[in-house]
């Protein structure tokens, strides 16, 4: 099925999967099996492919090959906040580079996000430039339903933020930002589907998926899932922690229809990872 023009929705079950991401070899400890039959890095970087926004690209540069750390102000905010850059040295610097931002889990920092989804060696191999994102008290804001949480700082402002700063110091193609996560992260990069589908082309979503209520995206968004069946964090089946109470499934229904899927097509990729492409879609804005 080509479907690498339309707002498709996937989901990628792992059967004897945890709370982890697939294919890394640094995953924490008592989250759950790691599956290592499928790499969640390089099935976002096929769903990606051709799933771009109508925008041009800026021609400053940064030095490439080094993760720097870079201080980002948010507007009505006197906090100062940071973010990672890595822009790869196996793309030539008058070339524009797609962006993809990571965003991390509950109590993780930008750096161990970096170090569990093994984005340099990953970004170096396939072009691609990514600034790592970290919360306030290393937690991202969104709650139930793919909201803000109360309370908590306006992390979309402080992404918007982050965008205008790495527009400012690299060379992106600004039809080409996408947005990863893992857990809280996954759900955080779900708002911003909904929040900045001016700016976020599509979403890969890692133990996290959540279909935001009300969702605000102006344009059908591309989504790609990948959850283990036996994660007991955020469980497949749902009726988890309060920010948990759907399921899988209900979030991907929920998003095919928002990009008016008509249909699923099932496949098998590896012994115990499926995938659920639901396709026919509405074609990206």
């Amino acid at each position: 099925v080509d479907c690498s023009a339309e707002a498709s929705v996937w989901l990628v079950k792992i059967s004897d999967g945890g709370h982890t991401w697939p294919g890394s070899t640094h995953n924490p400890t008592g989250v759950g099996n790691t599956s290592m039959e499928i790499n969640a890095d390089s099935l976002m970087h096929d769903f990606f492919t051709n799933r771009d926004l109508e925008r041009s690209a800026v021609a400053p540069t940064i030095e490439p090959g080094r993760l720097v750390d870079i201080p980002v102000q948010v507007s009505d905010s006197n906090a100062s906040r940071h973010f990672l850059l890595y822009v790869p040295t196996s793309r030539a610097t008058n070339d524009p580079l797609p962006l993809w931002l990571l965003a991390p889990g509950t109590g993780a920092k930008a750096l161990w996000q970096v170090h569990i989804s093994e984005y340099i060696a990953f970004a170096e191999n396939k072009g691609f430039a990514f600034a790592a994102l970290e919360g306030e008290d290393l937690r991202l804001s969104v709650t139930a339903h793919g909201q803000p949480e109360p309370g908590k700082p306006d992390d979309v402002a402080y992404t918007r933020a982050v965008l205008e700063e790495v527009d400012s110091r690299a060379n992106i193609d600004s039809s080409r930002i996408f947005c990863t996560g893992y857990s809280r992260g996954a759900r955080f990069c779900s708002r911003l589907a909904s929040e900045l589908s001016n700016k976020i082309a599509a979403v890969g979503l890692v133990s996290g998926v959540r279909y935001p209520e009300p969702n605000n995206a102006t344009r059908p968004v591309p989504v790609l899932a990948f959850h283990g069946l036996q994660d007991t964090i955020n469980p497949f089946s749902g009726h988890g922690a309060a920010f948990w109470e759907n399921s899988v499934p209900e979030a991907i229904q929920k998003w095919a229809a928002f990009n008016s899927c008509k249909r699923m097509v099932p496949h098998q990729l590896a012994p115990h990872v499926s995938l659920e492409m639901h396709v026919d879609c509405s074609a990206e804005a």
